[in-house]
């Protein structure tokens, strides 16, 4: 189960993750992804903290948490509980952004363009490609796959052009 603490209201999510089931029975032996746990109210940050603690080994359900930005530096700006950091923080994985990662893109749209489209896409034009080079990704490798996606459904060449691309993203790289 994904929960988005950012857009969930919190008495839902003080439902899902603290109510009367509990983390445990709730979510049994699967996982629970808490996007922006950070954006969660203290008091709920304090009960899901005393949740966890409750669950003993082996921990079930499986906690992964996705954050925008470190763990440290949200609990060091007090967003995030030092308790819940450290609940949450058995492993961090830091990930570079796809802005970041130029060299990845080739790679990453062949994939991509063989999970989003229907037809047989050969790949980019040059037009494309200098716009995907150029667009800084904020929404990271979401917004590239939903991006060829779009692509692909307005296309009937073998080769997606500038145009294909969404409206959005075509005026970030002109107006940058």
């Amino acid at each position: 189960m994904s929960l988005d603490c950012a857009r969930l209201p919190s008495t839902a999510l003080a439902a899902l993750l603290t109510g009367p089931d509990g983390l445990r029975e709730r979510f049994s032996r699967g996982t629970c992804y808490l996007k922006e746990p950070q954006r969660l109210p203290r008091d709920l940050q304090n009960r899901l903290c005393d949740a966890l603690a409750e669950q003993g080994e082996p921990a079930y359900p499986r906690i992964i948490a996705g954050m925008s930005a470190p763990p440290a530096d949200e609990a060091k700006a007090g967003r995030l509980l030092d308790e819940l950091q450290s609940a949450l923080g058995t492993l961090v994985i830091s990930l570079t952004p796809l802005r970041e990662r130029q060299a990845d893109l080739p790679d990453l749209v062949e994939q991509f363009l063989k999970r989003a489209c229907d037809q047989p896409i050969k790949g980019l034009t040059e037009a494309a490609w200098e716009l995907v080079r150029a667009y800084r990704w904020p929404g990271n490798l979401r917004e590239l796959l939903a991006a060829l996606q779009s692509a692909c459904l307005k296309t009937t060449q073998e080769l997606i052009d500038a145009g294909h691309l969404p409206a959005p993203l075509r005026l970030s790289v002109r107006l940058a």
